[in-house]
């Protein structure tokens, strides 16, 4: 009898380890094994880790290839003057003085100039001129086109106006030229220009291959 008793005792027991797990005994209905917790982790950390398991991997799908559209902003602040002796002023948002100046060009290799556009204020008795410019690296250069205006407000060109519309960086560099005098000012230039993005200049993550993107879990 007393043997019997002893048996129900341990039997009840394990029953209920099973329906009301206590300290120390980890539930059957987790699937994490007790042993991949730390000592000191609480329920909030055990709980995080568990979840962090079942995340699907954050793989992002590759960008769509082929001719993509892109913009150059050149503000007043990249124009310098150049005659050093030559007044002006630069405020950020407007550039005015006497003299001629100049800015970089700096386009990806292969982009092909769509249009110039020049935004401006001209209250002088004479037209507003911006040319473009290519160097050969060695004193020569080529002039691909310019914008001509005579009153304020904004002016372009476009490609059919531009001579050596593809930009190539291995053996040209570019850059901007203007006029000002009393009355004018200069507010800045936008290029558009066209790319072709192909499946060798991107990475898995749909960057250009110049890019790295680190994941950290």
């Amino acid at each position: 009898m007393k043997n019997r008793l002893i048996g129900l005792v341990v039997f009840t027991l394990l029953i209920a380890a099973t329906v009301f797990p206590v300290a120390g005994i980890i539930s059957i209905n987790n699937t994490r094994p007790a042993d991949s917790y730390n000592d000191s982790d609480t329920v909030l950390e055990q709980e995080l880790k568990d979840s962090s398991e079942n995340e699907e991997p954050n793989v992002p799908v590759p960008m769509p290839c082929g001719t993509k559209t892109g913009y150059l902003s050149i503000p007043p602040t990249a124009f310098v003057p150049m005659n050093s002796s030559s007044f002006f002023e630069n405020k950020g948002f407007g550039l005015y003085g006497e003299d001629f100046f100049s800015a970089p060009v700096l386009l990806p290799h292969k982009a092909t100039i769509k249009n110039i556009t020049y935004y401006f204020n001209n209250e002088a008795p004479a037209s507003f001129l911006l040319y473009l410019y290519r160097s050969h690296m060695d004193g020569n250069i080529d002039e691909m086109g310019y914008v001509f205006a005579n009153k304020s407000g904004v002016a372009s060109c476009w490609t059919d106006d531009i001579e050596y519309a593809e930009i190539d960086n291995s053996m040209y560099s570019y850059y901007l030229m203007t006029g000002l005098m009393e009355g004018m000012g200069c507010y800045g230039v936008v290029i558009g220009y066209t790319y072709v993005k192909d499946s060798s200049s991107v990475n898995l993550y749909g960057q250009d291959s110049i890019v790295t993107k680190i994941i950290v879990k």
